[in-house]
C-alpha cells in the first residue's frame, strides 16, 4: 500500500460499505467513516474503487474498525445495493 495520509492521494485503501439508517442514524448517504487522524472530519474525498467506479464523499464519521484498519474507510450506502463484493480496495484523493 502507498499510503501517504499526509498528502494527496492514498491507494490501496480498504474500502468497506455500512447502512447509516441501519444504524439508526440520519447522516444519509453522502459520508464516510475513517481515521480522524488520517482524513479529519470535513475532508472532501474523491474514491475510485478497482472497478473504476469513482465517488464524492465527505469524511463525517469514526468507527471502531480504525483501531485495526487506520487506513480502511467505511463508506455510507443503503444495504440493498452493497456490492456483492463487500469490500474492496480504492485511490483516495483529498479534494479541495
Amino acid at each position: 500500500m502507498n499510503l501517504t495520509p499526509s498528502g494527496p492521494t492514498a491507494t490501496g485503501v480498504k474500502i468497506s460499505f455500512y447502512d447509516p439508517a441501519v444504524l439508526g442514524s440520519t447522516m444519509g448517504y453522502n459520508g464516510v467513516a475513517a481515521n480522524l487522524a488520517v482524513y479529519p472530519k470535513g475532508t472532501k474525498l474523491k474514491i475510485v474503487f478497482a472497478d473504476g467506479t469513482t465517488i464524492h464523499r465527505v469524511v463525517n464519521d469514526t468507527g471502531t474498525f480504525v483501531y485495526t484498519s487506520p487506513n480502511q474507510i467505511d463508506v455510507a450506502w443503503p444495504n440493498a445495493a452493497i456490492p456483492s463484493y463487500g469490500i474492496t480496495s480504492a485511490t483516495v484523493t483529498v479534494e479541495s
